[in-house]
C-alpha cells in the first residue's frame, strides 16, 4: 500500500472511531440530563462520521475536507464553552484538540492550529479550572501535545522517505513521470533490437482541468485514466505528467494503429476532456532517443494547443 493511501486510511479510521466515541458521549450526556451538551457532542459525532464516509467513498482522494476544518473550529469553540460551563470537569475536551489536529491535518497545518490554540488552553487551565488541578491539567495537555507532535513528525518523515519508492500516481494509477524516460529508453532498445514499431502518445488534458476545483479536477483525471487503461494491452504503459497530461508508450504499434487508439480514447473521455484534450504523437525513427521522441511529441502537443487558442 502506498504511503498516501495509508495516511488516507488512517484518517478514515480515526474519523469513524472518533465519531463513534463522540456518539457514545452524547448518549451519556443525554442520560445525565444535559441536552445541550448532548446535542453539541452529537453534532461533532455526525461531522466526524460524515468525514470518514466522505473519505471512504472518494477513496481518500480529497486531500483536505472542509468538514475537517469545520470540525476543528467547532471543537475549539466547544472546548471553551464546556470548560466555562463545567469547570475542571470538562477539561478533557482540551486534550482532544491536539489529537484531532495532528491526525486530521498535515504536520505544518496542525502545528499552526495547536500553536494558535495554546493561549486558549492556557486561559482554560489557569482561569477556568480548579486551582488544585491546574498543574495536572497543564502537564497532561503538554504531554499529549508533545506525543502527538512526535507521532506526526515520524509519520511525515516516513512518508518523505517512502515517496521515492512509490512508482504509481495515487489518484490515477498511472506510472509517475520520473519513470517515463528510463522505461521509454528500454522500449527503444527493444524495438531497435527486434525491428518493431514504437509509438509515444501524449494526451494534453491540462486545458480541461486548469480552472477546476481540486476535487472535480481529480475526479476527471481519474475517469480519464480509467478510459486510457481500459484500452491498453498488457505490455503498454501510461504515465501521468506533472502538468496533468498523460503519456502512453505503445510498443509493437504503427502510426495508423496509434491514431485509431487515440481516436477511440478521445471519444470515451469525459465530456470536458473530449472538448479540450489535444494529442501529440511520436514514432520511433533511426537514432531516436527518449528525449527526442518526447521533444517531438511535445512540439506536436504545443502546436495543437496553439491552434485551439487561435480558434
Amino acid at each position: 500500500m502506498q504511503a498516501p493511501q495509508i495516511v488516507a486510511h488512517t484518517k478514515i479510521l480515526f474519523s469513524i472511531m472518533v465519531g463513534a466515541a463522540l456518539g457514545a458521549m452524547a448518549w451519556l450526556d443525554l442520560q445525565a440530563n444535559t441536552p445541550v451538551l448532548a446535542l453539541i457532542t452529537a453534532s461533532l459525532s455526525v461531522l466526524m462520521v460524515f468525514n470518514g464516509m466522505l473519505l471512504l467513498f472518494t477513496r481518500g482522494h480529497i486531500e483536505q475536507s472542509y468538514v475537517e476544518g469545520l470540525f476543528i473550529l467547532l471543537l475549539a469553540s466547544f472546548s471553551i464553552w464546556a470548560v466555562w460551563q463545567q469547570g475542571g470537569q470538562a477539561t478533557y475536551w482540551m486534550y482532544f484538540f491536539p489529537l484531532a489536529a495532528f491526525f486530521l491535518f498535515s504536520l505544518k497545518v496542525a502545528t499552526v492550529l495547536v500553536t494558535l490554540y495554546l493561549p486558549v488552553a492556557a486561559y482554560m487551565t489557569f482561569f477556568l479550572s480548579d486551582p488544585l488541578l491546574q498543574p495536572q491539567i497543564a502537564y497532561t495537555f503538554i504531554s499529549i501535545t508533545l506525543v502527538t507532535l512526535f507521532m506526526a513528525f515520524v509519520k511525515s518523515h516516513t512518508n518523505q522517505l517512502l515517496e521515492p519508492l512509490v512508482s504509481t500516481d495515487m489518484n490515477t494509477g498511472a506510472q509517475q513521470e520520473r519513470r517515463l524516460q528510463p522505461e521509454l529508453s528500454i522500449e527503444i532498445n527493444r524495438a531497435e533490437r527486434e525491428g518493431t514499431g514504437l509509438l509515444l502518445l501524449l494526451l494534453g488534458t491540462s486545458a480541461a482541468t486548469r480552472k477546476l476545483g481540486r476535487s472535480q479536477r481529480t475526479r476527471l483525471l481519474q475517469d480519464s485514466a480509467k478510459v486510457i487503461a481500459a484500452h491498453l494491452r498488457p505490455f503498454d504503459s501510461f504515465y501521468r505528467l506533472h502538468s496533468d497530461d498523460f503519456a502512453v508508450v505503445l510498443p509493437h504499434t504503427t502510426t495508423a494503429e496509434a491514431q485509431t487508439l487515440s481516436d477511440t480514447i478521445l471519444k470515451q473521455l469525459p465530456k470536458p476532456m473530449q472538448q479540450h484534450t489535444r494529442l501529440g504523437m511520436s514514432s520511433l525513427n533511426v537514432d531516436d532517443s527518449a528525449e527526442s521522441m518526447l521533444g517531438h511529441a511535445r512540439s506536436q502537443l504545443t502546436e495543437a494547443n496553439q491552434q485551439e487558442c487561435a480558434s
